[in-house]
């Protein structure tokens, strides 16, 4: 039996709507054609999408978000509809039901969803990367907070500005844990300096692991409720998945990782788009190494050598990662470990182990004795280090060269009162660094530079203050940025009671303001030290940049088998942009979230319409997820309407 069409439309622009109050169409009712294409040019392809009916769907569930890598050089360019009705384009006679979601239907999306992330619906209704709007829903929502002087991490919900829990870090509270990384799955990695430990800690509870097989997790809940050590100085917390210890099985030597100080997830995913994003490692003391840790484990998969052809042996500082795999590398100077080891800024390719670190040349006339602090880079993969010491900033900009050891750099002095430590990027252009040792009662500052200006004095703005008038957090280690533009700093306080500022930028002009009567200060633990990337803005906007949306349909009636057709979808696709549509199935709602997902479309290298493989099995539910990536800063896919078609077919 044969029902009516059912076409299934996703627009480009931001999350889905809530449940429609229609049935199921059923076999046996009327309904209009289905769209086709007209022929296309090889740059072009037509919209092929038939009217949508509608439809009984179910909101999903959030999932880990997830990178591609595959580069394409052409812009593809597939024409988005305009009318007011999506499915008017290339309409045909068909008997097939179909289902819709997107622009010019009744399953539009919505700005609320909560089954998207980093995606925004634009003002046509069109589904296309999220670069900060206050409807972000981020699986990377959180700032994470290395309490030094008590070996502890606090959670801190930016979007709420609350702490939502705290966990032991390495294997005791000497631990002392500074460097974080997060992966795109929100998932927390920090380097504990003292104890030669790694700790990975869930964002979210579907990476926590339930060692005690009771059926739930046993986390904590805030800053009061931490669950204990066990016996080997573990956190029993089941959200913290492991702790690694380097000792003198690694590399034969006591110090094969000591002092980690260089700490940076990789945006890596595996082939059905499980995130598995690893680790690279930095050691600080005794024999400089890097190591790759595979994140799901904390094994050494990888080992790279931080010694020049030219013999200079870097000592990692601060990690960051380009999109081109290139890990750079802020190496501090210590005179009395010179042996010979020097300052300044390296590199080396995470993807070829064969390779030895890579220099860049010294700053010019700069004396730089503290040697380099904070690390990060910027939309235009400039990267931007911190002075301790001289109250410097300093850019480099690579060059096209094979080692990219010919840029240049350029230097701006932002105070002659206080030395930086923390640094921090954000996609509209403008850096953000944080003061560092004030003497007591003299609080925190950060500074915003324009970077379209940089380095004249006039780049400068602020500075803007971390305390108020009844706490005065000092001593700024770190600087962050959220998902929804606002910035965040770290005040270690002489390793006693710390605290963490959250500032609310405007960011409705072109240059941003900083709201300061909306500051928040958060107590948090003792003496928290970190200036790397600790809520993963950095990995998700500059090594990569992703979003999801995903939709749950309601089809055939659960007595009637699926037959499943095409699929047809709109989308703009530019150079260094791709789109990725994959589908699950079942028959049970509660089982949907646990069947494995199959890549049905992945443009621009599939057309419109493209027949949906007969390996995905029947199902009364199907859930749609949508992907859109990109490797440049503000230029994103745009998604109109996704739609497929299929039979409600009687078994008997």
């Amino acid at each position: 039996m044969k029902g009516t069409a059912l076409l299934f439309l996703i627009a480009l622009s931001v999350f889905f709507s809530s449940c429609s109050d229609s049935t199921p169409q059923q076999p046996g009712d009327d309904e209009d054609a289905i769209g086709t294409t007209d022929e296309t040019s090889e740059s072009e392809k037509g919209s092929a999408l038939p009217d949508t009916a509608d439809q009984e769907t179910v909101d999903g569930e959030q999932d880990d978000a997830l990178i591609a890598d595959d580069d394409d050089e052409k812009d593809i360019d597939i024409p988005l509809n305009d009318d007011d009705d999506p499915g008017d384009d290339s309409l045909v006679d068909s008997d097939s039901a179909h289902a819709g979601m997107g622009p010019g239907t009744e399953n539009g999306y919505d700005d609320g969803s909560s089954n998207a992330d980093n995606v925004k619906v634009n003002e046509n209704g069109e589904l296309e990367l999220d670069n900060g709007s206050d409807s972000v829903q981020t699986l990377l929502r959180y700032v994470w907070v290395p309490n030094s002087a008590d070996g502890t991490i606090s959670k801190i919900d930016s979007f709420t500005q609350v702490e939502v829990a705290r966990y032991h870090a390495g294997l005791s509270a000497l631990s002392n844990p500074s460097r974080t990384s997060v992966d795109l799955a929100g998932n927390m990695f920090v380097g504990n300096r003292d104890d030669s430990t790694v700790t990975k800690i869930a964002g979210h509870p579907e990476y926590c692991v339930d060692r005690d097989l009771s059926g739930t997790i046993e986390t904590s809940t805030g800053p009061t409720d931490v669950l204990p050590r066990g016996v080997d100085g573990r956190s029993t917390d089941e959200c913290v998945v492991w702790t690694r210890l380097f000792d003198a099985s690694d590399l034969n030597s006591p110090y094969a990782c000591g002092g980690i100080r260089g700490v940076a997830a990789t945006p890596e995913t595996g082939a059905n788009f499980e995130y598995t994003g690893h680790l690279m490692l930095g050691c600080y003391l005794g024999n400089p190494f890097s190591y790759r840790l595979n994140g799901n484990t904390g094994d050494i998969m990888q080992i790279f050598s931080m010694t020049s052809t030219t013999d200079q042996t870097c000592r990692p500082y601060g990690y960051v990662l380009d999109k081109y795999g290139r890990n750079w590398v802020s190496c501090r100077y210590i005179p009395e470990w010179q042996t010979p080891v020097t300052g300044g800024l390296a590199w080396f390719d995470i993807n070829d182990v064969t390779e030895q670190i890579h220099y860049v040349p010294d700053i010019p006339a700069y004396g730089g004795a503290g040697g380099y602090y904070g690390i990060a880079i910027d939309k235009d993969d400039n990267i931007w280090v911190t002075s301790y010491t001289d109250g410097f900033v300093h850019r480099y900009t690579p060059d096209d060269s094979p080692f990219a050891d010919n840029g240049t750099w350029t230097s701006l002095q932002i105070s002659t009162a206080h030395g930086f430590r923390g640094i921090a990027a954000d996609d509209s252009g403008f850096i953000w660094t944080i003061s560092t040792e004030e003497g007591t009662g003299i609080d925190s500052r950060i500074y915003m530079i324009d970077s379209s200006i940089y380095p004249d004095p006039s780049s400068i703005h602020g500075p803007y203050i971390l305390g108020d008038d009844t706490t005065h957090p000092f001593q700024g280690t770190g600087v962050g940025i959220d998902f929804k533009g606002n910035v965040w700093g770290m005040s270690r306080c002489n390793a006693g009671q710390g605290y963490v500022t959250y500032l609310p930028v405007d960011r409705s002009t072109p240059v941003p303001t900083v709201v300061e009567a909306g500051k928040k200060i958060i107590a948090v633990g003792n003496g928290p030290y970190v200036y790397s990337d600790m809520i993963g803005y950095n990995l998700k906007n500059f090594a990569s940049k992703e979003g999801w949306f995903r939709h749950i349909f309601e089809i055939c009636a659960s007595s009637l088998s699926t037959d499943w057709q095409q699929i047809y979808w709109d989308a703009e696709v530019p150079a260094n942009t791709r789109v990725i549509i994959r589908a699950r199935t079942s028959n049970d709602i509660l089982k949907l979230a646990t069947e494995p997902w199959q890549i049905i479309v992945e443009v621009p290298s599939d057309l419109s319409p493209k027949v949906i493989p007969d390996t995905l099995p029947e199902g009364h539910y199907i859930e749609l997820e949508v992907r859109l990536y990109s490797k440049e800063v503000g230029i994103s896919p745009v998604i109109g309407q996704i739609a497929f078609d299929y039979e409600c077919v009687d078994p008997s």
